[in-house]
């Protein structure tokens, strides 16, 4: 395949289904070699499938949650495929009740993944890409990341974060 991307690696999380697999498919249309990150290690071989499978997919397992996994798997990634240029932030968990219904455990478990998880991939690729001299980070935030919405005031927090997150680091 050729493409604008023909040559570089992207890192995708959240790549098993939806937004992620698309954005998988459309970095693959350009060219692209995939790191693509799931959640479930039972669901990898289903997405190397669904990615056309050969030695240009390399599915992996992560929990985002997790610092030293992400570490770990950007390593393995740069092992295997020689290196990574594009890293695409879209794992994340949603939850909506009213704010009175959520306890402090929630606001946690959200920010664990929609803010933690930015945060881990970030700092493990981020050196990578200057050591390149180029790359890009994308980090997948939704709307809910620009202003409040009823009934996701955890969700909005987190996203939220992110944004703010990658706003600061971009002017760095």
């Amino acid at each position: 395949m050729t493409g604008i991307l023909n040559g570089k690696v992207a890192l995708v999380s959240g790549a098993r289904r939806g937004i992620g697999l698309a954005i998988a498919k459309a970095l693959q249309a350009q060219g692209a070699k995939l790191v693509a990150l799931a959640s479930s290690p039972g669901s990898l071989g289903e997405l190397h499938q669904a990615l056309g499978g050969g030695p240009d997919v390399l599915p992996l397992a992560l929990d985002v949650r997790d610092e030293a996994a992400c570490q770990a798997v950007v390593q393995q990634a740069i092992e295997r495929m020689g290196r990574v240029d594009i890293l695409v932030n879209n794992a994340g968990v949603y939850q909506a009740k009213p704010f009175l219904q959520y306890s402090s455990q929630d606001f946690r478990d959200l920010m664990e993944v929609n803010l933690f998880g930015v945060l881990h991939l970030m700092q493990a690729v981020l050196p990578h890409l200057v050591g390149n001299g180029w790359g890009g980070i994308i980090n997948i935030a939704s709307t809910a990341g620009k202003w409040g919405s009823r009934n996701q005031s955890a969700y909005n927090t987190s996203k939220h974060a992110a944004v703010g997150l990658t706003r600061c680091v971009a002017l760095e």
